[in-house]
């Protein structure tokens, strides 16, 4: 092949026209494939099944336990839908209003809406419904100005010959598959245009000739390809002199009509209509007027098609108050909320998609995005009472932990948790509290607006922000300890700039008294400011401070998740006994009887706060094995050797925490030895494990300046031996 023909191969467009075929080949089509007369949502519905759901193993680790999260809650994570961050929950429900549009309910007579705030993602929404739809083939009659279903001329036959052409089929028990009769229950009445194709034989002149024996089988059908460019996928913007509504649905019949701007309508002239009173019928009655005859007994035009608003919340209660009647647009309406982005590792994402897409830009501490996300997060979610908002978001992140119950002093809700305080002796959160609180955040709501995520720092916002925080970097003054790295925005440097960028957002004019309460309590409880090492910091800084911490140990323990496996494995065998009342028991594999090491179970359960003599200690203890084959069971997997390969040392959160807390306490000791002295006074071993830890921050995405500060700022505090909350 020459070079010349290689180069067209990958030039290689898709024919609009797939096939030609007339209507017995198409009726011997449906017979084996019935979803070729699917209305549009079900078109759509099965184009996005198609396209499959994420798989969650391929993705990075740090996004697996938010997807692993939605799946415990049944909610699959569309591949069509994932470059839209955050939105798994609405597409759960936007899928869930197009299943029973496919399935002839009352849905498919409904257009769908979506109301949010200014980057929400409404747009990218209806734009990921509609790439997802080109290039997906739909069989159109020929010359069709509404590119109708060739199905909808069966309905011109007499309910006799439906029912013979049904049996001829196979396509009359309903036991056996989709029925003829069911195809035709949602199929829509064929347009005038298509009746004359079959019942005019010529019209020269102005003189009609009539078949005398006309018949389906005359009728040539097309196979052919949706696409924006021609039909099937339409975007609607009313401007003066364009094209109008109706045309607008003709044109993207068979697919999906986009009105990104619903409300924004023009008031009309005298004796005119508003353009969307279209709708009307649009919906209900699946229909749009035929203009291309007026005055000729015009009529309707059959509509196979999913109309798509989008409006804010303002903008469509303007509207409705404006009408006369405004159920007859609310009960048209299938109303869907699209909340900003509530979990910390889409928004991160988002964050960090925006930044590669700049050409000139700094290194960021890989921190940073995550501390942003965070704050951004919080001010969305809504205050729950005994749960801090920290705990909130990364409860939202998919993590899993121990969660200590708070007692509040004062609650609110978008960012206004008010104060609150750990007590001395926290009590926890249950598997079955934390379970019926993430049931409660998927819950139908009967006011679309009190939706979560519905108010907070928009995307805008915090796009707007981050891009000029790289903006001020790469014109800021190079450091002088590394005059040829990149600038870098470290992790307090993002926090300090999140701290000044509310506090001029405060004395914004136009602010509501809703803006104003939410920057007010981010400021005073989310961006605190500490006087001095020993005060307590803002949670935003605090949150910061547990992460380096943890990163600070790990990358002077490299061997710490082997470490940890082997506590988890050793509890668990010796806590099984301990459970069962013996003081011995023979060592699996060997011939050899050992202690139950009680001063090792004693020394991990000071980590869960459990004292020696307290009854709970024997209780938690016996049921170790129980709460790992409650896991497997709730998994759908029996407990066997290979389901137990699954387990590991963070299966059981506060088991978990007690060894993270065990081995924390004796790498802080190292770590303390390490640090406090300079470089060149360490020791050749302590060198190695400053390098290996260097080298894990490295790999972590750390520069030479953020860690550096990170170091600064954590010798400071002596961070390694804190206690985090």
């Amino acid at each position: 092949m020459s070079d010349m023909n290689r180069l067209l191969k990958h030039m290689q467009l898709k024919p609009i026209v797939a096939d030609s075929l007339d209507f017995a080949e198409f009726l011997s089509r449906l017979k084996e494939q019935p979803e070729i007369a699917d209305t549009a949502p079900a078109l759509i519905l099965r184009a996005v099944r198609n396209r499959g759901v994420v798989d969650i193993e391929k993705e990075p680790a740090d996004r697996r336990g938010y997807l692993e999260l939605l799946q415990a809650m049944r909610i699959p994570a569309w591949k069509a839908f994932d470059h839209v961050r955050g939105s798994q929950r609405t597409v759960h429900r936007i899928m869930s209003a197009l299943a029973s549009a496919a399935n002839g309910g009352y849905e498919l007579r409904k257009a769908l809406l979506l109301i949010g705030g200014p980057g929400c993602g409404k747009s990218y929404l209806a734009n990921a419904i509609k790439a997802t739809l080109e290039g997906e083939l739909v069989y159109v009659v020929d010359g069709c100005p509404i590119h109708e279903n060739p199905i909808n001329l069966l309905k011109l036959l007499s309910a006799e010959q439906l029912e013979a052409l049904a049996i001829e089929l196979g396509m009359n028990d309903p036991e056996k598959g989709v029925t003829l009769n069911q195809l035709l229950k949602v199929a829509g009445e064929p347009c005038k245009h298509c009746w004359k194709k079959v019942m005019i034989e010529s019209n020269e002149g102005g003189v009609v000739k009539y078949h005398e024996s006309p018949n389906l089988g005359s009728v040539k059908i097309t196979e052919m390809r949706l696409t924006s460019r021609n039909f099937g996928i339409t975007t609607w913007v009313q401007t003066e002199g364009g094209c109008s509504l109706v045309e607008t649905l003709k044109q993207g019949s068979r697919g999906v009509v986009d009105l990104p701007e619903m409300c924004a309508v023009q008031k009309p002239g005298d004796g005119e209509t508003l353009q969307i009173d279209a709708l009307i019928n649009a919906t209900e009655d699946r229909t749009v007027p035929d203009l291309t005859s007026c005055g000729d007994n015009a009529g309707t035009l059959p509509l196979n098609a999913l109309i798509i608003g989008q409006s804010n919340q303002g903008s469509w209660d303007a509207f409705l108050n404006g009408q006369k009647d405004p159920k007859k647009f609310t009960r048209r309406m299938n109303i869907h909320s699209v909340p900003y982005i509530t979990a910390r590792v889409e928004e991160e994402l988002v964050y960090r998609e925006f930044v590669a897409g700049l050409i000139k830009k700094p290194h960021f501490d890989p921190n940073a995005f995550g501390l942003a996300a965070t704050l951004a997060v919080g001010s969305r979610l809504t205050a729950v009472t005994g749960l801090s908002p920290i705990a909130k978001v990364r409860l939202y992140n998919g993590e899993t932990f121990v969660v200590r119950k708070e007692s509040t002093s004062s609650s609110g809700s978008y960012g206004g948790y008010g104060t609150y305080s750990t007590p001395s002796t926290p009590a926890q959160w249950t598997e079955k509290e934390l379970s019926e609180l993430m049931k409660a955040s998927n819950a139908e709501v009967k006011d679309e607006k009190t939706r979560e995520g519905m108010f907070g720092l928009d995307l805008p916002f915090m796009l707007a922000f981050v891009g000029s925080l790289a903006d001020q970097a790469m014109r800021g003054p190079k450091h002088p300890a590394f005059p040829g790295a990149d600038p870098c925005v470290t992790a307090i440097g993002m926090i300090d700039a999140l701290r000044a960028r509310l506090e001029a957002f405060k004395d914004t004019n136009g602010l509501t008294d809703q803006d104003k309460k939410l920057v007010e309590t981010l400021l005073s409880t989310w961006m605190k400011k500490p006087k001095d090492t020993s005060d307590t910091p803002g949670l935003l800084e605090k949150e910061y401070r547990r992460l380096l911490k943890q990163q600070i140990l790990d990358a002077f323990s490299p061997d710490y998740e082997r470490r940890a496996q082997d506590m988890f494995k050793k509890y668990q065998l010796h806590a099984r006994h301990y459970g069962n009342g013996l003081t011995k028991f023979r060592l699996p594999g060997t011939a050899k009887d050992i202690d139950v090491d009680t001063g090792f179970l004693d020394l991990v359960d000071k980590g869960r706060s459990l004292r020696e003599q307290s009854p709970t200690v024997r209780e938690y203890r016996g049921s170790i094995d129980a709460q790992i084959n409650n896991l497997t069971f709730s998994q759908g997997t029996l407990p066997s050797e290979d389901a137990d390969k699954e387990i590991d040392w963070t299966t059981l959160p506060e088991l978990k925490q007690a060894i993270e807390d065990y081995l924390n306490a004796d790498i802080a000791k190292k770590v303390e030895r390490i640090l406090a002295k300079k470089y060149d006074l360490l020791d050749e071993e302590d060198k190695e494990a400053f390098d290996a830890a260097f080298a894990s921050f490295k790999e972590h995405g750390y520069c030479e300046i953020c860690f550096e500060r990170a170091l600064e700022y954590a010798k400071e505090l002596k961070l390694w031996a804190k206690a985090q909350d």
